[in-house]
This record gives C-alpha cells, structure tokens and sequence, in this order.
C-alpha cells in the first residue's frame, strides 16, 4: 500500500473529469482504501460493542420474562398466599378477562453469554393450561400437554434449547448439578411449544400435592385482559393493586427495569466510545494530513486555475466525506456479518436470538464520520489559510511558518536534561527527542484507548467484591438445607454431628431481609441467621465478631445485629426499623412479614477475606412467627462448624456424601467455584467486546507508527550505509517499538490505579465495601492492545526494513 502515489490519469471515458471522486480515487488508491478500511474497521467494533453490551448484560433478564407482553403476573407479598378481596378486585374490573390460579416456582435460566436469569415455572391448573397456551400465542411443536398431578413439564423451544432437553428428557439436580435448586424431585419434558414466547408450565395440582412444593413455590394468579385492554388492565395493577402485601410483574415494569438498566450501561459505554471516536479520528486526521501536505502542490495548482479556497475546502470534504460513508456502511455490513455468524453458529443453537440491529447501536456509531469529516474539513481550513499558489507553481514547495507541526522533520539532538553528555544518537530515548510529537502521539492514543477498555473490565468486575461478601459467612462453616422434607433429618443431623471433624451442629432459620449494594450494577441478599441465645453467642465468638454499638438481640425480642459494612451500605443506624410496610428503610427495600429494629452493629474486619455481612435475630422470636415456621419466608439451615484445623477434611467428606436428594451442602469451596465461574464468564464476554476494540485500535496505530516510519527511510538507509546490519536496524526498531508500547502500557496503569484509588476512598469506602486491588485478572486485560499494536507494527516495519534498498534513497537524497 502506498500513500504518495499519483497513479497516471487514462483517458477512458470514466475519467475524464480530473477533478471527479472516481479520479481521485485512482490517483490515491492507497490512501482512499487505508482511509475506507480504518473507519469500517471502528464502526464495525462500535457497532458490535452497541449490541454486544446489551445483549450480555442487559437482555437475558428480557427474554426470561417474554410471557409478560401477553398476561401479567400478582403474587403475594409477605404472606403465603394473596388476599381473596385483592383477587376478587381483580376479577370484577371491566377489562380483566380471566384470572387463573398459579403456582411460580423459579430456576436459574442458563445464559449463553454470561450469568443467569430467574425463569418461573407456571403451575397451573389442567383446565387453564390450553388457555394459557392460546394466549402466550404458542402452539405445541412436539409431544403432549401436561396431565394433573404429574410431574411433566412443558417448555417453549427456545427454552427447551436453552436448557439443553428434549422431550423424555428429565429436568433434576443430579443431571444438572444444583443449577436447578429449587427442583427437589425431578420434572419430565413431556411438550415442546414452539412460539416467540419464553414460557414453562407445569402442573397446579402436582405442586399442590408436593408437600415440599408447597413451601418452595409462590401462590399467585395469572391476569389476562380482554383483547386490546392490555395496557389499561396493566395501568389497573399497577395503580390500584400494586402495594405493600402484593407484588405485580407487568411488561411496564419490566420494560422499566430493563430500560434504567440499558441506562446504567450506557453511562459507562458512551465515555469508552467517545474516546475510541476521538482517538480513531486523530489517527485518521494525521493520515489524512501528511496526505495533504503531499497534495499542496495539487491544491497550488488548482488555486491558480481560479477555484478559491472556499471550492478546494467543499471538494476535499466531499471527498472526505464519500470515503468515511464507505467506510461506515462497510463497518456496518461487517458487524451484521459477524452478528450473524455469532447468532447462527453459538446464540440461536442455545435458544437466544441475539438482535441483528439496534437503533442504539447505531447512534454510537455516528460520531465517527461526523467527527473524522469535522477534522479534516477543519485541518484543510488551517492548511488553505497559508496556501501560496504562485510559490506552489514556481517552486512546487510550500513555504510554512517555523512554527508549524512538522510530523515528518527530523530534529536536532541535543544536551539535554536527560543526562549530562551527549545523546547517543539510536537510543530510544533519542528517538523520543527527535520525534517527540508522534512518539507522544502515539503513547497518548494507546494509553488512554487501553484506560478506556480496562476500566469497563474493572467497573464489571467490581461484582467480584458482592460475590465475596456473600459467601464470607461460609469461610469458617458449613451449611446443610433441606430437600425431601422442611427440616434436615434427624438422622442425617446424628451422622454430620458424629463425624470426628464436625465440633457443633447449629439449627437457624436463615433468610434475606435485606441486600447490600455494589456500584454500578449489583446487589447482594444479607444472609440473616434466627438463633438460639447460646448458639448466637458461640458463632459471634466462633466468628470473632465485636460490637461497634449497640447491643445484641434479646430472646423473645425482634431485635437484629446487623454488619458495619450493611449499616454504612444503607446508611443504617441503631434504632432504624426493617420491613415497615408504609416506610421502607431505603428504596427498594422488601417488605418482611414482621418488623425488626436495629439494636446493635458488628466492626467490620480489617481483612478483607475475612470480611461477611453476617446479620442475627432471636430464634425464640422468630419461631412465634407462622411465614417463617411454615417455610413461606425463611429456610431451615443446619450450620456445620469443624474442628480447628479439619475444615478441609469437613468439606470432602460433606461434598462427597451429603450432596443427594435429602440435602444440599454449602461449603466455602463450592460457593467459590461457582462465583469464579460466573467472574470468569463475564469477564470472557467483556474480552470479546474488548479484542474488537483493540483489533482496531491496534490497526489504525499500527498503519500510523508505519507511516512514521517510512518518512524515516532515508535515515534508515544512510545508516544501512554506513555499515549497521539489517539485524541491528530491526533490533532498533524493536526497541523504539517497546519504548513507545511499553510506555503508553505504564501510563495506562497509572490511570487506572488513579480511578481505582478514587473509587477505594471516594466511594467504596462510603458505602462500607473494600475494593481489593490485588485481583489480577482486570490488570491482565491492560496487555492486549499494546501487544497487539506491538506486533502489528513490527510486522509491517520490518517487512520494510527488508525490502530497504539504501542506494535508491541515498540517491533520492
């Protein structure tokens, strides 16, 4: 590819016109297509960051919930079951057609992307079920409907892909591990529906008759509105029915939801494209700008012939702007190629439709063009200011100021401040000084383009700090909770409390009265434990918690300890009250089937694995409340505390013979394992959004570190002259490359331990959270762009060192 070029104009009947586009694209082949590729090639990651971003992140929730745009959804709120006035409101109004009975038992819906999303089972009853069929507008594909008092299950085919079943197929925890928790006797797949509706139905009668279903699933009703009333009925629920004993899922919520979320994303996405904008302009500015200076004589010559400044500046932004739309629906027929790829091959094999367009995409994409034609319209403006078409005819030469940018001026090296002596003339550092506006270029676009992608990967990464709060409480213990019954067996308590490593077996209640907050996106459920006094006392000892203020719970009381790290997260004090249906603590708070007041707060640990959210309350209290000793709100836990020194040996024994169909096991480990994972496949998802940027990036500052470099051919082929090997020009060439890499990564490093220091102390710190620096997978994401950009350069720079033939351009000299 060659920039200078000026390919012989024919006299074909397409180019007669000198001054057409198509003639000038002839003329510049080499600089036409270098511009063309560059902005296809960042429209085409702009465009997939726009749908790959929201369709990681924000989607999955969507598509577990598709069923909400025909019916919607009331469960009771802080009770087992809804109120018979709330149900009967419902029914009589005028526009709600039926209204069905429902048992929802959710489980984790796989995400092809990255982690999960909550999918309720509908349980409904044998003669609503042809009617729920109708209206979610699916048809069965395969197999037969669900019979009463069977444990068949009929799932969409999106589903059914997604889960990786057909039918005969079982749906248990012992095919697919504790995916599916709240599955405590296996489902068969009896049915496929095929439709553009995500939904599982299953039978009423048989969670009825479950005696552990009973506990698990969620009594509610299924709202159908007449044809064409949907949206008042909606209005309807969300008005007068939505409140603090009732819960309602309607599409506006969850359009609501998924929009504040797209929001959130976006506050983070649009800095990151802006810059990539920025950057991929400069780079095709400078391009476009030594291309320019080559083309002055041109422009010289044409101002003689009468066009004024003001026709040379439209033609070339014409010009400009022709080649950047190019290069725009390039980049957009390039994105559509790999998204549908993408969607054929990984996506839609996995039951998720992964979206071909979107108008937000789109909109990231437009700064670009816009920008880049901005640019050089601009950049031309400067230049034609100082164009001398007399001296340009006379001399071909154009006179400028000595105070103009010169990215192709050798300089002087000089004494200087970097050391005493002279500068030895092919050191890097040399190098800088001699062309210290594109080596600062060039260190500043890749230092602040890799600032740019790592901090998405740190900001998503912050989830990492809830997932270790969650499961701090289990670093010292274990947890057994039952399946096959409400409480853990008498038998299986005998054989854990016997085991030689098993010290104490404690019975809790354990529940989530609450949920701590991680900036940008997450949220974590407080593991709260009801205890006896004694046992209270012990794990407080155990756990070597202290009390900040306050004092613990009294039996018999309503009183709740709760951590510091949950008190500065939701600014609670001692005295505050949790569940108050009229006055929730704080926004989005759930409403408890009691109320419990703050009566103490545990110090937060100064080391951060030893960090929890460990919050107690009276068992005695606690068992005087029937949601809570029925099993509507609450779980019966049975906490398995080791000998010192044999938790390892408690955590094999337990994993390896307790995990069945009576009981699950919770060990530090397990819960470990499953949090890295679900770390590790987000931060996958966030590399392939990351190595198209840096595919990118790494071209466009690649084919600009080569331009630099051929303007440096003469110096290259004087110093082949006097006797330095190809080896040794390349090896130099390596280590300007390194210098310039290797300089742009550090100052990258300095930018993000700045955030990371501001959001420690700046807010983190606010809100009672440690954000642990030391975590060393976002640090490793800092690498790729400037190993690519490093490799890409090399290859190119010494391909041209290769071909160097030092006579000819000491003769051109």
């Amino acid at each position: 590819m060659t920039l200078t070029s000026d390919a012989p104009i024919t006299d074909s009947p397409i180019t007669m016109n000198p001054l057409s586009l198509w003639t000038f694209y002839r003329r510049h082949k080499g600089r036409a297509g270098l511009f063309i590729s560059l902005a296809g090639l960042a429209t085409m990651g702009l465009y997939l960051m726009g749908i790959l971003i929201p369709a990681t992140f924000v989607e999955p929730g969507r598509y577990a919930h598709t069923y909400l745009d025909r019916m919607s959804l009331v469960f009771p709120e802080g009770q087992p079951e809804l109120d018979s006035e709330i149900i009967e409101q419902i029914r009589v109004h005028p526009h709600v057609a039926e209204v069905l009975s429902l048992y929802s038992l959710p489980i984790d819906l796989p995400n092809p992307t990255v982690g999960e999303s909550r999918l309720p089972l509908f349980g409904v009853r044998a003669g609503d079920i042809e009617t729920v069929v109708r209206r979610a507008g699916v048809v069965l594909k395969e197999g037969n409907f669900v019979q009463p008092h069977s444990n068949g299950i009929m799932l969409s085919e999106e589903l059914a892909a997604t889960l990786g079943v057909e039918v005969g197929d079982p749906l248990s925890r012992e095919v697919h591990h504790d995916r599916y928790w709240d599955l405590v006797d296996p489902l068969q797949v009896v049915g496929v529906l095929k439709g553009d509706v995500r939904i599982a139905i299953i039978s009423h009668e048989y969670v009825s008759d479950h005696h552990l279903y009973q506990h698990r699933a969620t009594k509610g009703v299924i709202v159908l509105a007449q044809q064409g009333y949907k949206q008042i009925v909606n209005e309807f629920l969300l008005t007068q029915v939505q409140s603090n004993r009732t819960q309602t899922r309607t599409l506006p919520q969850l359009t609501e939801r998924i929009d504040a979320e797209f929001t959130s994303g976006l506050i983070y996405l649009i800095p990151v494209e802006v810059l990539v904008a920025i950057i991929i302009t400069v780079v095709i500015g400078i391009i476009n700008q030594i291309a320019f200076d080559r083309r002055l004589p041109e422009f010289g010559v044409l101002n003689a012939m009468g066009h004024s400044r003001r026709w040379l500046i439209r033609h070339v932004a014409t010009e400009t702007a022709l080649l950047t739309g190019l290069g725009w629906l390039l980049g957009l027929g390039l994105a559509l190629l790999v998204l549908i790829v993408l969607r054929t091959l990984y996506f839609t094999p996995k039951g998720y439709e992964l979206p071909l367009f979107s108008p937000w995409a789109i909109y990231l994409t437009c700064p670009l063009p816009i920008m880049v034609i901005g640019h050089v319209t601009l950049n031309l403006t400067r230049l034609s200011g100082r164009l001398d078409s007399v001296a340009m005819v006379e001399q071909r030469d154009l006179k400028v100021s000595s105070n103009d940018i010169k990215l192709s001026g050798q300089g002087t090296i000089t004494r200087n401040a970097l050391g005493a002596g002279p500068l030895r003339p092919l050191t890097s550092l040399a190098f800088f000084s001699r062309h210290r506006q594109r080596a600062t270029l060039l260190i500043s676009a890749m230092s602040f383009m890799i600032t740019a992608i790592v901090i998405l990967v740190f900001i998503f990464s912050l989830s990492s700090i809830g997932l270790h709060l969650e499961r701090g409480d289990r670093r010292l213990v274990n947890v057994v909770y039952p399946l096959s019954s409400p409480t853990v067996q008498p038998d299986v308590i005998h054989q854990i409390k016997t085991h030689p490593a098993v010290s104490r077996t404690i019975h809790g209640i354990q529940f989530q009265p609450m949920r701590v907050s991680i900036p940008p996106f997450a949220s974590y459920g407080v593991r709260t434990y009801a205890l006896m006094a004694d046992d209270m006392r012990y794990l407080i000892d155990f756990y070597d918690l202290r009390l900040k203020e306050g004092a613990l719970p009294r039996p018999q009381s309503n009183e709740m300890v709760i951590s510091e790290i949950m008190a500065l997260n939701r600014s609670l004090q001692v005295g505050d009250v949790i569940g108050h249906r009229e006055q929730p603590i704080y926004d989005g708070a759930p409403v408890l089937p009691t109320e419990f007041v703050v009566s103490g707060v545990f110090a937060r640990a100064t080391a951060y694995e030893e960090q929890n959210l460990l919050a107690f309350v009276s068992q005695e209290f606690i068992l005087k409340q029937e949601p809570f000793v029925n099993g509507t709100y609450g779980a019966n836990n049975l906490i398995v505390v080791p000998n010192a020194g044999q938790k390892t040996e408690l955590d094999d024994w337990m994993e390896s013979a307790w995990s069945t169909e009576q009981v699950g096991i919770a060990t530090y480990r397990l819960d470990a394992a499953r949090a890295e994972q679900e770390v590790r496949t987000m931060i996958m998802a966030i590399a392939l959004i990351e190595s198209l940027v840096a595919l990118v990036a790494a071209l466009a500052l690649a084919v600009l570190n080569y331009i630099f470099f051929m303007q440096r051919q003469s110096e290259f082929g004087v110093l082949y002259a006097l006797g330095h090997s190809r080896l040794q020009l390349v090896w130099r060439t390596v280590r300007e490359t390194l210098f310039v890499t290797g300089t742009a990564w550090a100052l990258s490093l300095f930018f993000c331990l700045v955030g990371l220091i501001y959001l420690k102390f700046g807010l983190f710190a606010r809100l009672g959270l440690t954000l642990n620096m030391s975590n060393p997978t976002p640090w490793l994401f800092t690498l790729p762009i400037p190993l690519a950009v490093f490799a890409a350069s090399i290859g190119t720079i010494v391909w041209m060192l290769l071909r160097l033939d030092p006579v000819s351009i000491i003769e051109r000299r």
